[in-house]
């Protein structure tokens, strides 16, 4: 049983959590708590397996909860929002800058829309629960360090939970399937250049683009790696990011307040440059259509994900070759490790987050086994590694 905290100051919203989280029987209450404050004191004496925190509480709000929970009491926080739309997208995203681990929509009103936002809270709870948390530092300032460390699952071998679906189920899937070579992963890693001051494989260009993958516990690393990328940084900056459909917005707007670069959702036929970053929208393939010219599809999911950053690599890879860069950051499954390797093989640099700055070490590893890897390096060096590469002062 998947035992869970559910912390949530509105006494409807409470039975409405209770009911859809009980419809699964892997799933127990095991207790309600009114406002953070609280919340906090239920980690600490329930030790429960999964908390859905709300955000705008009286006495203490979402996020402050989350932090104080990851530094005490370290527990799997899944982040319930009242809407996609809510200026508390803000806060939610802090939360998860804190520790916690996903954010869905709060299930509300009725007919089909209701039955798909209460499955993908049954979906982020019960994949969530596999995820290993760690307490969070709490540095001088009295905040949270916001890098969050871990290893990937607590039962890697232990099939997806039954009943999990979307992209999640898939990448869970997908995650496990890769803990059977755990042995393999010592001699790929030794294959990789781990010292950040070492010359790339190889660059026969000079650096046109810069592509990212990343999927869970990807939104606090992205928070982390764009602030490490100045505004005169030479090249733009393409991003596949796995989030629950609807919160694609809300991501890009909170990350824009994280850092100097100017931040885009991506559009047909949109022209990148130098310094820009632009996000893959809500279920669409973002490609290059051609050098410099963005492309959206619908084309059929890959990895089980749309959109995907296989999908994107390959296309950095067929159209910058040798004058690409490539990087993977934490996330479950396998998404994006095929098409590191199209960069790599054409001649391009890539780069992986190294597994103890990951919140889970899914995609990383699978483009480490796979021989697309260049540089294995922890979160915050990454960005310094390419700006030396792009010869940026």
């Amino acid at each position: 049983m998947i035992r869970v905290l559910v912390v949530e100051d509105s006494l409807t919203m409470q039975a409405v959590l209770a009911e859809v989280l009980t419809t699964d029987p892997g799933i127990e209450i095991v207790g309600v708590a009114n406002n953070g404050k609280e919340g906090v004191r239920l980690a600490h004496a329930l030790k429960p397996d999964v908390i859905t925190m709300d955000i705008r509480m009286p006495v203490m709000d979402g996020f402050e909860a989350t932090r104080l929970i990851m530094q005490e009491c370290p527990t799997r926080i899944v982040v319930v929002s009242a809407s996609v739309n809510s200026p508390d997208l803000n806060i939610s995203f802090n939360a998860i800058k804190a520790g916690a681990l996903d954010v869905v929509e709060k299930p509300a009103g009725g007919g089909a829309n209701f039955e798909i936002i209460s499955e993908r809270l049954i979906s982020a709870v019960k994949l969530m629960s596999e995820v290993q948390v760690v307490r969070q530092r709490k540095p001088a300032g009295g905040t949270s360090s916001g890098i969050h460390v871990s290893p990937m699952f607590t039962n890697p071998s232990q099939p997806a939970p039954a009943g999990v679906t979307g992209f999640y189920s898939a990448q869970r899937a997908s995650a496990s399937a890769l803990h059977s070579a755990v042995g393999a992963t010592e001699s790929a890693l030794s294959r990789a250049v781990a010292d950040p001051n070492a010359p790339p494989r190889a660059v026969r260009g000079i650096p046109a683009i810069l592509a990212v993958g990343s999927s869970t516990g990807g939104p606090a690393a992205l928070s982390v790696f764009l602030k490490g990328l100045p505004s005169n940084l030479p090249v733009p900056v393409v991003i596949v990011q796995h989030i629950t459909a609807g919160f694609g917005k809300g991501l890009v707007d909170w990350l824009q307040s994280e850092c100097a670069l100017p931040l885009h959702i991506g559009t047909q036929d949109q022209r990148i440059y130098p310094g820009e970053v632009y996000f893959a929208p809500d279920d669409h393939h973002m490609v290059l259509h051609r050098r410099g010219i963005l492309g959206l599809t619908r084309t059929p999911q890959v990895s089980f994900v749309r959109p995907s950053a296989t999908v994107l690599f390959e296309s950095v890879a067929a159209n910058y070759a040798n004058q690409a860069l490539g990087v993977i950051l934490t996330g479950m499954g396998n998404d994006g490790a095929s098409g590191l390797k199209d960069i790599r093989d054409a001649g391009g640099t890539t780069f992986a987050q190294d597994q103890a700055t990951c919140v889970v070490y899914g995609m990383p590893k699978a483009a480490v086994e796979l021989n697309a890897v260049d540089y294995v390096l922890s979160l915050p060096t990454i960005a310094g590694q390419i700006l030396r590469i792009c010869k940026v002062p």
